[in-house]
């Protein structure tokens, strides 16, 4: 588990204050965010807690890691993802059996396909 009590606080500390700077440039932040603090540049880490918090219902941190680059996703994060993929996708299958896979693989099933 990671050290941070709220996920909020997970990716704040965990990213970089360049992508919380981009990432601020590109939402329109609520009115009482805005009321609480007038000077982004100067409270950004401060702004991003509480619009991460505000906006939790309506995938907030769902819409800020995509735009990130891979060093600017939280550690913690890409461990997992990684882990579930590592988990989720199966092993290349055995020579022998391939055959044997393949003709009882649904058609649609196609783990290397581009999403």
């Amino acid at each position: 588990m990671h050290a941070e009590k709220w996920l909020e606080n997970m990716v704040i500390k965990g990213t970089t204050r360049a992508a919380l700077q981009h990432f601020s440039k590109q939402i329109d932040w609520p009115p009482h965010v805005l009321m609480n603090y007038p000077d982004l540049s100067a409270n950004l880490v401060d702004a991003a807690r509480q619009y991460f918090v505000w906006s939790k219902g309506t995938g907030g941190i769902a819409d800020f890691l995509p735009r990130c680059n891979e060093g600017e996703i939280p550690t913690r994060i890409n461990e997992t993802a990684t882990l579930l993929k590592d988990t989720c996708v199966p092993p290349p299958p055995q020579a022998g059996n391939a055959a044997k896979l393949v003709e009882h693989a649904h058609p649609e099933a196609n783990v290397d396909a581009p999403y």
